[in-house]
């Protein structure tokens, strides 16, 4: 909490371009994790918390790097999905590797046993694999709606479902 920040690399930021222009963010100095210690009572029990009054100066890197990957949570709001553990890992997964893709330029296909193996259920009963790959499809299906991709197509394989390839 008390540990400070202080940059030494302002010059290189400049020169790589991570700050020009009008508008930027130079942190000269800083708490690590900007923050203060309080202690609260909220229905009756008392407890110490730490409230973060600011974004990090790493955040706030990281962000000038664009090394951070962001979407609006709306994205993951699929409308009548039902939001089990898993599905709600294969979502934030799949999202994360579109975010990756599209920022990244990659190869634009995602492999279900990427997936399944990245959620822990590549040991699971084809019931549970099937499940998962239907809320992805509808995952997809939304955010086609939503415009965040232009389309998406299955992959299969030797007859079995082996990617979903999309298009940005």
């Amino acid at each position: 909490m008390f540990t400070a920040y202080d940059p030494q690399i302002l010059d290189a930021y400049e020169k790589l371009e991570y700050i020009s222009g009008d508008d930027k963010i130079v942190i000269k100095k800083s708490a690590v994790l900007p923050c203060y210690r309080a202690e609260v009572t909220i229905n009756g029990q008392t407890s110490d918390v730490i409230y973060f009054d600011r974004e990090s100066p790493f955040l706030t890197q990281a962000s000038l790097k664009k090394q951070m990957l962001t979407y609006d949570a709306e994205l993951l709001d699929v409308p009548y999905q039902n939001n089990s553990p898993t599905i709600i890992a294969a979502k934030n997964y799949v999202m994360r590797r579109i975010q990756e893709i599209i920022l990244h330029k990659m190869t634009p296909t995602i492999t279900f046993a990427d997936i399944f193996q990245k959620c822990r259920i590549k040991d699971a009963d084809n019931k549970t694999k099937k499940r998962v790959r239907e809320g992805i499809v509808k995952l997809f299906e939304h955010l086609n709606a939503k415009n965040h991709i232009k389309s998406f197509e299955l992959v299969k394989k030797r007859n079995v479902f082996y990617a979903i390839k999309l298009t940005y």
